[in-house]
């Protein structure tokens, strides 16, 4: 019987632990993709988004990458001064988190 719930109480701690890391070891994804979008279309000069995506590491740091698309013609200043305020927009709204912006011409 004791060895019944040592047993029992390994199994129900092994679930807890699995339970809370199994969304961190696959990458599960932090952010809707819909959400991450629409907090960048809202920055103007951005025409659109072709990817977005985001995870969540153990400690609660959100990664996000997009996508973005700019005018064709746009600087690389300009277009610097775009991914800049991309960060900032979802670190604005997302709290910690680190941004990686990609540019392409639309």
């Amino acid at each position: 019987l004791l060895g019944f719930m040592v047993a029992l109480i390994i199994a129900w701690s092994g679930y807890r632990i699995l339970r809370g890391t199994i969304p961190i070891l696959v990458d599960e994804r932090a952010v809707g993709a819909e959400r991450l979008s629409e907090i960048v279309r809202a920055i103007p000069g951005v025409i659109g988004v072709r990817s977005a995506r985001s995870r969540r590491t153990a400690s609660g740091h959100l990664f996000a990458e997009v996508t973005i698309l700019v005018d064709g013609t746009t600087s690389v200043t300009n277009a610097h001064d775009f991914t800049d305020e991309v960060e900032r927009a979802i670190t604005r709204e997302l709290g910690t988190a680190e941004a990686i912006v990609h540019v392409e011409p639309a």
